[in-house]
């Protein structure tokens, strides 16, 4: 899942884990020493499962090996599935050594632990081999741990943004009755799911790009910093702003923009945002894809996610016309925890609604509209930012100073 600090507001961790000793594991289950992953369902052929959706980010609750329920993220760009290493002790998992993986940010040292039990409501899935790390590292949002490949690569996948639910269904026995169009994923010996996307910058031949399909992650289109300076993004891209994400390798650069349109599949995305990685190292620094397609997108159909017939299926709901919108404010809050608490200021970006009302660096937003800015929820302080044209009147503590600031949004890409 990955956190874009400045725009849009808040998102979620990206984890992506090129685990070589996990692939060594998976060799050794083929040949019998480990037993293979296994899953049922309570009742029937399927279970449906009630998802909490923030910020396009998809939270289930989840019990390890029958414990509490705890809050997980459901994403197709985690290879493995991960629990917060904090956990460890009352979930009584011991890892057997550290192996290396990559994330946004960085690379980061991950534990492996065998034999693990994963379940939802109405769904189990047995024998699997789950990472343990720290999520101390993500801060601004909260949870337990990540369902990665394991898991949802044993069920056909429906996900309901607006209903706020995923069907789970048994392959096997799986029909599809929507009227979806079909979207390949590229899956040959890969963990996490491809799509071809066909990018076209103005006056420019489209670029094809192959992206992984992640449901961890909240923003609508990012292409690795490889492939921007493969394909020249930087120049070709006018308009943008900066920005910045926090995720469990660290912290991560990025420049969002605007492009003519994006082609997936049957389905051509008019004048989307395409975030370009500036990361050297980590995930948005890898050449293993091209870069991501995230909630941002996903959110304005029902996806059927089916790996074992290498599709994804998207039926366009009332959001599919939405504009893709990113923050009108100029402002770069914080990144730490303290930070995401009390909505500090970073830093404003010139020639900015920020500027222009007179925010500053250190500045910290106390209220908005006289609502208390920590009881605003997440989404609806995002979309409260992305409102053209709009007037905010905040209140903001600067030292030992109350101020009242006019805040009018407009858009900066």
């Amino acid at each position: 899942m990955q956190r874009i600090i400045t725009v849009p507001l808040f998102v979620a961790l990206i984890v992506f884990l090129s685990l070589a000793g996990n692939a060594q594991t998976r060799r050794g289950a083929s040949s019998g020493r480990v037993p293979p992953v296994t899953s049922r369902f309570t009742a029937g052929n399927s279970a449906r499962v009630p998802i909490e959706i923030d910020n396009n980010i998809i939270f289930l609750r989840v019990r390890v090996n029958g414990s509490r329920p705890l809050k997980f993220i459901f994403d197709t760009g985690a290879s493995v599935s991960v629990v917060n290493s904090a956990l460890i002790g009352e979930l009584g998992l011991k890892p057997k050594g550290q192996v290396r993986g990559t994330a946004t940010g960085g690379n980061i040292q991950v534990g492996l632990v065998g034999g693990v039990s994963l379940s939802v409501e109405g769904a189990e899935v047995a024998n699997q081999i789950v990472a343990t790390m720290s999520l101390a590292e993500t801060p601004c949002v909260e949870f337990d741990g990540i369902i990665g490949y394991d898991f949802i690569n044993q069920f056909v996948v429906e996900i309901d943004y607006d209903g706020k639910f995923i069907n789970l269904h048994r392959p096997q026995t799986y029909v599809y009755s929507g009227e979806g169009k079909t979207v390949p994923l590229l899956l040959d010996g890969l963990r996490t799911p491809l799509v071809q996307a066909n990018i076209s910058v103005r006056g420019e031949p489209a670029i094809s790009s192959r992206l992984e399909l992640d449901t961890g992650g909240d923003s609508a289109f990012i292409v690795n910093s490889p492939f921007v300076k493969k394909h020249k993004f930087a120049s070709l891209v006018s308009h943008t702003v900066g920005g910045s994400s926090v995720g469990a390798g660290g912290d991560s650069k990025i420049v969002i923009g605007r492009v003519r349109s994006i082609q997936l599949g049957p389905f051509t995305i008019e004048n989307p945002t395409l975030s370009l990685a500036q990361d050297t190292e980590g995930s948005r620094g890898s050449e293993e894809n091209d870069g991501i397609v995230g909630g941002e997108v996903l959110r304005r159909f029902k996806v059927v996610i089916d790996y074992s017939r290498s599709r994804m299926l998207l039926e366009p709901t009332s959001s599919v016309s939405q504009p893709y919108e990113v923050g009108m404010t100029g402002i770069n809050f914080g990144s730490n925890q303290e930070d995401c608490n009390v909505q500090r200021i970073e830093s404003v970006n010139p020639n900015s609604p920020a500027t222009e009302a007179g925010l500053q660096p250190g500045d910290i937003i106390t209220a908005i509209d006289g609502r208390a800015a920590g009881d605003i929820p997440s989404n609806e302080l995002e979309q409260m930012f992305k409102q053209n044209g709009r007037e905010l009147n905040l209140t903001i503590k600067r030292d030992s100073e109350i101020l009242q600031k006019k805040l009018k949004l407009r858009r900066l890409i």
